[in-house]
This record gives structure tokens, C-alpha cells and sequence, in this order.
């Protein structure tokens, strides 16, 4: 099985993505591509820190959906 290769991204380019995904309704669809997004943004860490930087990105995005 081949490695996906993540890019590297602007800060700009992933708050515009960000917000893109926002707008999706279904759920597993959104959290399939916040992770995506996320090992984009992280893509610079050794694996160990950016399994880490997403799962508190992903806490805390489940921390945001229980304050709506």
C-alpha cells in the first residue's frame, strides 16, 4: 500500500479550508477531511507529535460542537 503524501499548507489556505468544511453536513465526510487537513498542518512534525496535534485538534472541536 503507497504512503499519502500530505502538502504543506499557508496558514491562510488552511483557514479557508477550514471554514469550506464547515459548511458540510455529513459528519463522517467532515471528520474524514479535518483529519486530512489537519496532517497538512502538522506535516512538518515527526509522526509522534502530529498524531498528538490532531487529536487535541480533534477534542477540541468536539468540545466546540457541545457548546452549540
Amino acid at each position: 500500500m503507497e504512503e499519502v503524501i500530505y502538502p504543506s499548507l499557508t496558514e491562510e489556505e488552511i483557514r479557508s479550508l477550514e471554514q469550506q468544511i464547515a459548511l458540510i453536513g455529513e459528519k463522517i465526510i467532515k471528520d474524514k477531511l479535518y483529519e486530512m487537513l489537519y496532517k497538512c498542518k502538522y506535516n512538518s512534525l515527526d509522526l509522534r507529535q502530529k498524531k498528538i496535534k490532531i487529536y487535541e485538534e480533534k477534542i477540541k472541536r468536539l468540545q466546540n460542537e457541545e457548546d452549540i
